[in-house]
C-alpha cells in the first residue's frame, strides 16, 4: 500500500503505526531538507533528510522524502512524504 501526503512544518502524519513529526522543512540553494521526529511505540529518533532519501520506519515499510516547497528566505515549508508498506495492504 502506498500513501502520499503533503506535510506542513509542524504537522505529525502517521504511517503504519509510526508518527512522523515535521520539525523543519526548508529549501536552501535549491536543495530541500527536512528534520523529522520519527516516533513508534518503542523508538524515537530525529532524522535529517534530503529529497530522494528513503528511510526505513520502525513499524515496517519505508518513507521516501519528496519535494520540499518553501518561499524564498522562509524556514517554514511543506514536504511530500510517500509511505510504502512493504507488507502490502493490511
Amino acid at each position: 500500500m502506498r500513501k502520499t501526503v503533503q506535510a506542513n512544518q509542524g504537522s505529525q502524519p502517521s504511517f503504519g503505526g509510526t508518527r512522523v513529526g515535521v520539525v523543519r522543512a526548508a529549501a536552501r540553494d535549491g536543495v530541500g531538507r527536512v528534520q523529522l521526529l520519527v516516533r513508534a511505540s518503542q523508538d524515537e529518533r530525529t532524522v535529517i533528510a534530503t529529497q530522494g532519501d528513503v528511510l526505513p520506519l520502525p513499524g515496517g515499510g519505508t518513507l521516501t522524502i519528496g519535494p520540499v516547497l518553501a518561499e524564498p528566505g522562509s524556514t517554514r515549508g511543506t514536504v511530500t512524504l510517500e509511505f510504502d508498506d512493504a507488507e502490502g495492504d493490511r
